[in-house]
């Protein structure tokens, strides 16, 4: 699922930007075969879920989808104590959990890197913030939450380029130092997209609203998982 910030850059909980300590959680994998622990140390990402189910079910048949109509990729030899390849790259896309920004990250072995859509409405000072609190109904939270509402409206800061081998707490912000490899990053990002695009195209599938009852947005919204 994910992790939560418990302060390590200010903030706590989840829906906010793509940390670790968010977005890097274990998967944790037991099959009806007897048969030793086996740890994974290369990388994987949600995406390989299904194909290594499919996998490791042998009998595609039944869902009428195979592994290359995916993305991702099976680490089921994994499930038999065998090596993997791993992923070179995983992504992550999403908003912030009060929709302010959007971000769309990359990550290797070594590199790991945030882009942030900030939109024109995102406020930079702390008038500014309170006339946007105000008017968005939060005021209570920003009044429980301090540090969060600050450390969340102060950054005008686009990108995030973090060494996750020497930084794992992504502290220092190298992008301004690793132009060139921001710029590799950034173009795995776009063909990652098209990539979607065409999966989407392929699969006929479309984009299409999702009606609710009031009683589970309610939930959704206590949750987190919408805004006001």
């Amino acid at each position: 699922d994910h992790g939560d910030e418990l302060g390590e850059h200010g903030q706590f909980g989840h829906g906010i930007m793509p940390y670790e300590s968010i977005v890097h959680v274990p998967c944790i994998v037991r099959t009806p075969n007897d048969i030793s622990n086996h740890v994974v140390s290369e990388q994987i990402s949600l995406v390989d879920l299904y194909p290594t189910l499919i996998d490791y079910d042998n009998d595609n048949e039944l869902i009428g989808i195979t592994e290359g109509d995916l993305q991702g990729s099976s680490f089921a030899r994994a499930l038999n104590g065998k090596s993997v390849s791993g992923s070179e790259y995983v992504y992550v896309d999403g908003k912030t959990y009060d929709a302010k920004e959007q971000y769309r990250a990359v990550r290797s072995e070594k590199w790991k890197l945030i882009d942030v859509n900030q939109p024109e409405t995102n406020v930079n000072t702390l008038f500014q913030l309170a006339v946007t609190v105000l008017r968005s109904g939060k005021l209570f939270d920003i009044l429980c939450h301090p540090r969060y509402y600050y450390n969340r409206h102060r950054s005008s800061e686009s990108s995030y380029l973090f060494d996750i081998v020497s930084d794992s707490t992504e502290e220092q912000n190298l992008i301004e130092q690793n132009t060139e490899t921001a710029a590799e990053l950034r173009s795995k990002i776009q063909q990652w997209i098209r990539s979607c695009e065409s999966h989407r195209e392929t699969l006929g599938v479309e984009a299409e609203d999702i009606k609710i009852d009031e009683s589970a947005e309610k939930r959704l919204k206590k949750l987190g998982y919408l805004s006001e």
